[in-house]
């Protein structure tokens, strides 16, 4: 059986600092999966590569972790997990450990890591089970994206403008509490918007408006565990001008009310199996840790 034994993200909006830097030399003694949104310095067989946002990682059990950002702090999601088949997995998905590996739509993963944080915060019955499904379903989408030829696939004019996407991409969910439109997103292209939602629809799986949706909940998700602020407060910040609209929504889309989902990770919280992380500390529960260099 596969099993999740930790789950969660780091995000640069939790106050972590431009030089911060994950570091476990004797590894973490299970396998990592990491999802990164921005640009990252990171520790591999050949020694530290840089890379832009978008790459994933999948680190063994006891190769030693490093990484940063790189020009500024890092934004990933990662998941620890375990189980005897998982090397086996890999070997026959044809997937790499320890490198970076470049997915011609990486972000079509951010559902299925979103799913897995729900499963594992709220712990409902049968959720063991269910993660397994998911991290299943997660290790397939690599594969079957670099079995499909990922980003070699696509020719340069279109790697590149998916490079550009991307950036955008991470534009628009690190800030959030702008108020994004499809002209605008189109403006910093220079594209039209009917050609700007084609493309973004095509790289990433989803339309403009819903995946900044989809990124303003995430924002208010982890804000709601992380800060004792009003959920009036939680909305604002998160780009939504009404927190009439705001509670229905996240009703709508996560299944609870805002209130009900901030009760139910400080429940999970007191039993010390939630894992909401702001600012990436709780990763270094082994031997490693998570630094801030001096400035």
């Amino acid at each position: 059986m596969l099993r999740v034994s930790n789950i969660g993200v780091i995000d640069p909006a939790g106050g972590r600092r431009v030089d911060s830097v994950v570091d476990v030399p004797e590894g973490f003694g299970e396998w990592v999966f990491m999802l990164f949104t921005t640009g990252f310095r990171i520790l591999t067989p050949t020694g530290l590569v840089d890379e832009g946002p978008g790459g994933i990682v999948i680190n063994s059990p006891s190769f030693p972790q490093w990484h940063r950002g790189a020009g500024g702090p890092f934004h990933n999601y990662w998941v620890h997990f375990g189980g005897a088949r998982v090397a086996a997995l890999l070997e026959r998905y044809g997937v790499e450990p320890d490198v970076v590996l470049r997915l011609a739509s990486p972000f079509r993963c951010l559902p299925t890591l979103v799913s897995m944080q729900r499963e594992f915060n709220f712990r409902e019955p049968f959720w063991e089970e269910a993660l397994e499904d998911l991290i299943l379903s997660l290790l397939r989408e690599v594969a079957r994206q670099l079995e499909l030829g990922g980003r070699a696939e696509l020719g340069e004019h279109d790697r590149f403008r998916l490079d550009a996407f991307t950036d955008l991409r991470v534009l628009v969910w690190n800030r959030v509490d702008h108020a994004w439109t499809v002209a605008e997103l189109a403006r910093e292209m220079g594209l039209s918007e009917s050609r700007t939602s084609h493309l973004y629809r095509r790289y990433f799986g989803v339309s403009p408006i819903d995946d900044l949706i989809a990124a303003r909940l995430e924002r208010a998700k982890a804000l709601l565990v992380a800060e004792p602020v009003p959920v009036s407060h939680v909305a604002e910040r998160c780009g939504f001008s009404s927190v009439y609209y705001f509670s229905r929504l996240f009703r709508r889309r996560v299944g609870m009310t805002p209130t009900e989902y901030r009760s139910g990770a400080r429940r999970g919280d007191r039993d010390s199996r939630i894992v909401q992380v702001a600012d990436g500390s709780s990763i270094a529960r082994r031997a490693g840790r998570v630094q801030d260099r001096p400035g």
